[in-house]
């Protein structure tokens, strides 16, 4: 035990429990539970201000209060910056009851007062020093300022000024020191990165000639020398720095009702364009810069079209459209989250869909432009002719339009989806730091800051399953890819045995199974874009991979409805995350079969469907081949659609770790087992 059981700690805050089992109520040098805390305090306790009120009040707290009495030596404020105004002032008549209820002095206690965020320069050292001794109730000459200062490695003589040829950098990291360190152009990146940072484009003009900055791709490879650029004596760093990506989350998308719209988007203008209104914008306005109402723009789940979605109000005795503001009391981020392919936008009573008038639509109102109003013929002044949906299943844009579960989605792009796709591009360029590391991208780690705490604990949550997904999708493609390499000597033999079954097939059509079979297995054989994998060997493939045991089956420990047996049980583990994958064939959202890295095939489904074709397919001239397609279709778009999977076989119930909507159904045979293609 740490300092021969003489100190220990605990956490006390609105989550520590009240009583633990007696081998989990403290665990080395940590205290765990309330129960034990009071019957025995720990040396170090970390708290909240919350929390420290209560321990004052509280009457079973007194315990802590009457062993520690005369003992308080230390008190630790952590993120000084935020106790400002009344906040400070608070905190400082919460210390005196504090010191009191200890029975300690002021000048018996050491206050520290920490913080990464507090300016530098003397009047922001003499404030702190007053900030501290009116916390700390002590005079200023007790007050100590004590700041982090960088080592700076000693730089050699300038050189001359010549052209910046990232082309020329050595990659070694000890040998660009000679080459960046007494370039003048590094000297003064180095010292604007340290003054006041710097923009990609900044730093290219100053990395650059006159009038001739750098290209930000040679400009990202000239900071990266820079950073990893030693001194061989000293080990310090040249121009270590740390990039800051900004990123605005887009809440939807809005277009001009007018598709005659003198402002419309260039790229829209092409005679070859298809889009039906006017100018788009990237930010809520109620009217376009040519003067015509806006409307926020939502597309069909189905087939994509695009519509406008607007309230009808009554203005007197008219009818007029108005777009809809945000309400103020919505929560920040609840547009940043991802949609799947269960989100839809409804139309109320008072909500209409806008489409334009065309063969396909029924031109049935006029929209005056210049306040929106509705009118059955056309009104005096500019209006457009459009057509109205009070009801969005009646919109006829496409065959299932007309379906209660297909509606409309807004054009959302939340923080999930931007950085989502942005992360994986920044940590590829980040050096790793040990080579060896399972954990995903490689142990890099990237640290992200939003204003929502719920927002950002949904997103740190979709991450991890994003790290499993990548991992699950990874080991698929590159499964089917090796088996896909050929076998040239099994592909010579089955090149003789596959004409002669064929011959024989003609007249015995109960070989049919067999002979597909060999024809997929000369297929395999010959190499190609991929082979066929197992369901079960997939499975062990996906299981025994270093990853999952290493950094997924942790993760899965102490989760709820089941994570324990799945964390315990690398193969269990691995199936849900194939299930997770594969267990519905998705219309808008990514799998490994959407994205093109692998498809679902189910032989022994192909093998029963070469042996019976339905008359009406054979009258209609088409073979086993069109059967096979259609019962895949059917399996693809209606029973994994609608989520008619048999999971009765595994060790817990995962279908709510697979899909909210999740009902298992058993609709396939344990025979029927598919394969990853």
């Amino acid at each position: 035990m740490p300092f021969s059981g003489q100190l220990s700690f605990a956490t006390y805050n609105g989550e520590t429990p009240d009583q633990l089992r007696r081998a989990e109520a403290r665990v080395g040098a940590e205290i765990r539970d309330r129960r034990t805390l009071r019957k025995d305090p720990a040396s170090v306790l970390v708290t909240n201000v919350t929390m420290l009120e209560y321990l004052l009040l509280r009457g079973q707290d007194r315990p802590i209060l009457e062993q520690s009495k005369g003992r308080l030596r230390w008190i630790v404020l952590d993120e000084a910056h935020s106790y400002v105004g009344a906040q400070a002032a608070e905190m400082a008549l919460l210390l005196r009851p504090v010191r009191q209820a200890f029975e300690v002095a002021p000048e018996d206690v050491r206050l520290v007062a920490t913080s990464a965020t507090i300016g530098t320069g003397e009047d922001n050292r003499e404030a702190l020093r007053r900030f501290v001794a009116d916390l700390a109730g002590i005079s200023l000459d007790r007050v100590d300022v004590i700041e982090g200062l960088a080592e700076l490695a000693p730089l050699p003589p300038l050189s001359s000024d010549h052209p910046v040829d990232v082309t020329t950098l050595p990659h070694d990291p000890a040998d660009p020191w000679q080459a960046i360190a007494p370039h003048p152009k590094f000297r003064d990146l180095r010292e604007n990165m340290r003054d006041k940072g710097l923009s990609l484009t900044a730093a290219s003009v100053l990395l650059g000639q006159p009038g001739v900055p750098l290209t930000p791709e040679k400009t990202m490879v000239a900071i990266e020398a820079a950073a990893l650029a030693c001194d061989p004596i000293s080990g310090g760093r040249f121009a270590p720095w740390r990039m800051h990506a900004f990123h605005r989350a887009q809440p939807g998308l809005w277009a001009c009702v007018d598709p005659g719209c003198a402002d419309r988007d260039l790229e829209f203008r092409a005679d070859e364009t298809d889009w039906p209104f006017g100018r788009l914008h990237l930010e809520q306005r109620e009217a376009c810069s040519c003067g015509a109402p806006v409307f926020e723009n939502v597309a069909c789940d189905e087939c994509s079209t695009p519509w406008l979605r607007a309230t009808r109000v009554l203005d007197g005795l008219n009818e007029r459209l108005v777009l809809e503001a945000d309400g103020d009391d919505e929560d920040d981020y609840a547009f940043e989250q991802e949609l799947d392919d269960d989100v839809t936008a409804t139309v109320t009573d008072r909500v209409v869909l806008i489409g334009p008038s065309g063969a396909r639509c029924r031109p049935d109102r006029w929209v005056r432009l210049v306040d929106g109003a509705v009118f059955s013929d056309r009104p005096e002044g500019e209006a457009v002719v459009v057509q109205m949906v009070d009801e969005h299943i009646t919109r006829g844009c496409c065959v299932r339009s007309s379906e209660a579960s297909v509606g409309v989605r807004p054009r959302w792009f939340g923080a999930p989806f931007l950085m989502g796709s942005a992360m994986p591009l920044l940590l590829e360029g980040v050096q790793i730091e040990d080579l060896s590391s399972t954990m995903p991208s490689g142990g890099r780690r990237l640290l992200s800051f939003t204003d929502s705490r719920q927002g950002k604990a949904r997103f740190s949550a979709k991450l991890q399953q994003d790290a499993e997904r990548s991992l699950t999708r990874a080991v698929i493609y590159h499964s089917v890819q090796a088996v896909g390499k050929g076998n040239p000597d099994l592909a010579a033999a089955l090149s003789l045995e596959v004409p002669a079954l064929e011959t024989v097939a003609a007249t015995e059509p109960v070989l049919m199974a067999l002979l597909d079979t060999k024809r997929g297995e000369l297929a395999a054989a010959e190499g190609g874009a991929g082979g066929a994998v197992r369901w079960s060997e997939m499975v062990t493939r996906l299981a025994s991979h270093p990853e999952l045991t290493r950094f997924a089956g942790a993760v899965w420990a102490g989760r709820p409805k089941g994570g324990d047996t799945l964390a315990a049980e690398p193969v269990a583990l691995a199936r849900m995350f194939l299930y997770r994958e594969f267990f519905r064939r998705p219309r808008m959202q990514n799998n490994a079969e959407t994205m093109g890295l692998a498809r679902l095939v189910f032989p022994e489904l192909q093998a029963q469907a070469r042996l019976s074709l339905p008359a009406t397919l054979a009258e209609a001239g088409h073979g086993s081949q069109v059967w096979d397609d259609l019962l895949h279709g059917a399996v693809d778009t209606v029973f994994r659609t609608n989520l008619a999977v048999d999971l009765s076989v595994e060790p817990v119930d995962i279908r709510h770790w697979i899909s909210p909507r999740s009902r298992t159904k058993s609709v396939l045979p344990p025979e029927t087992a598919p394969r990853c293609l």
